[in-house]
């Protein structure tokens, strides 16, 4: 189990722009892998209401059992690592572990797991690379539904000096700031 405090800026792009930053970081082939993320909530929305995420995601070789939780600044990211069958057989059941960190802070939320339901899943073809600071550059290629699109991804260790890095990186590659809603949300405004 592990504990972590999220704090990240993201910005949809259009491929053009997509591009221009693989070209820009060097990333090759090699540098991307594919992953899946299954979000999990309840019939009325209640993590939704109370601004959590709950997902299981499959990597390569491991998956992530995960709840974003909010914080005054970022999220809390509370996760546990899972096989990839024991994630499977999760997603297969649809039952959700009732012991664990993550049951623990969901019940520190009132939501009862028993009630969580899957929801969607959204898969990405994600490359990172290390920048200046401690910043990560993450740059996601999505699929969800009828959609596809591309998306950057700053992740911070401080809010402000990460917002003015942020504001920095778009300006200089001419990038036009876009309002971006996470990766959940325009999951479920696209099943809806």
């Amino acid at each position: 189990m592990s504990e972590s405090i999220e704090i990240e800026f993201k910005n949809l792009l259009v491929i053009t722009e997509y591009e221009q930053l693989v070209r820009e970081f060097s990333f090759t082939q090699a540098d991307f892998y594919t992953q899946t993320n299954y979000y999990f909530d309840t019939s009325d929305h209640e993590l939704r209401k109370k601004q959590l995420g709950l997902r299981i995601r499959l990597l390569p070789t491991k998956a992530e059992y995960t709840l974003k939780s909010p914080l005054k600044t970022g999220l809390l990211e509370t996760t546990e690592v899972l096989t990839v069958k024991q994630a499977n057989e999760l997603l297969t059941k649809q039952k959700l572990p009732q012991e664990g960190p993550v049951a623990q802070k969901l019940k520190e939320f009132s939501i009862v797991t028993e009630q969580l339901l899957l929801i969607g899943s959204l898969t990405t073809k994600r490359a990172e690379k290390s920048v200046q600071n401690n910043n990560l550059i993450v740059l996601d290629e999505n699929w969800y539904g009828s959609i596809h699109d591309y998306e950057l991804e700053i992740e911070v260790c401080d809010s402000q000096s990460g917002e003015a890095y942020f504001s920095r990186f778009l300006k200089n590659h001419h990038i036009p700031r876009r309002r971006t809603k996470n990766k959940v949300v325009r999951m479920m405004e696209n099943i809806n």
